[in-house]
């Protein structure tokens, strides 16, 4: 973990935290076809592949494109993809047997997959929205603002309200990305739902068995 910077001119010090250096790696389904433009770990020649940092959450470019082409390889194109599983005897709907191979080979490991991505993020920003309130304080941006000595930097205040307001910044960014990226799971999955059930099983509760297929992981 690198080294936390300290703030002097003033009666004490005060300690940003440093970024940690958790991270997580994540694979697509192999089923799932992406960008072979794109390349989403350094060194290594799949492209499947993304490691999530707390830096790729706040700067999410990489994040975002990860997710879009995870999504457009199933949930936009369910119908599809299911197609390469024959329908018996040219039946309006897919057998059981084959319902449950692509969901259990592509469609829930995808989805588990997102959510893992969007978990770490979560979880990356909920540390760092409590270490910047342990340095800095809640509530007013005046708070637990120390007691500066202009005498040595008349600066000093003014540019730690504009430290602290932009590391809270970087929170409540991240809390809008987040709230946008479950907004668009969750109407996806409601739709993908509706699919599945106009093709498979019309009694089946999809995203209730997606809950169990998670806890059985």
């Amino acid at each position: 973990m690198g080294s936390n910077t300290k703030i002097l001119g003033f009666e004490g010090e005060l300690t940003i935290p440093a970024m940690p250096n958790n991270e997580i790696t994540v694979t697509a389904p192999s089923q799932v076809s992406l960008d072979a433009d794109t390349v989403f770990s350094r060194g290594d020649r799949t492209n499947n592949r993304l490691t999530v940092t707390r830096e790729r959450c706040i700067n999410p470019s990489l994040v975002d494109s990860f997710l879009s082409l995870l999504r457009h390889g199933t949930d936009d194109v369910i119908k599809q993809r299911m197609s390469t599983y024959e329908r018996a005897n040219g039946a309006p709907r897919f057998s059981a047997g084959k319902c449950d191979q692509f969901l259990s080979n592509e469609l829930y490991p995808n989805w588990l997959v997102r959510d893992e991505v969007l978990g770490f993020c979560e979880n990356e920003m909920n540390q760092l929205k409590s270490q910047l309130l342990q340095e800095y304080g809640g509530g007013s941006p005046t708070n637990k603002v120390p007691q500066l000595d202009s005498r040595i930097d008349p600066y000093a205040a003014r540019d730690l309200l504009e430290e602290r307001e932009m590391h809270f910044g970087k929170v409540a960014r991240l809390q809008t990305w987040l709230d946008n990226h479950k907004q668009v799971e969750s109407i996806l999955r409601s739709n993908s739902d509706r699919v599945l059930k106009n093709i498979c099983d019309e009694n089946a509760n999809y995203l209730q068995q997606f809950w169990k297929f998670g806890q059985e992981r």
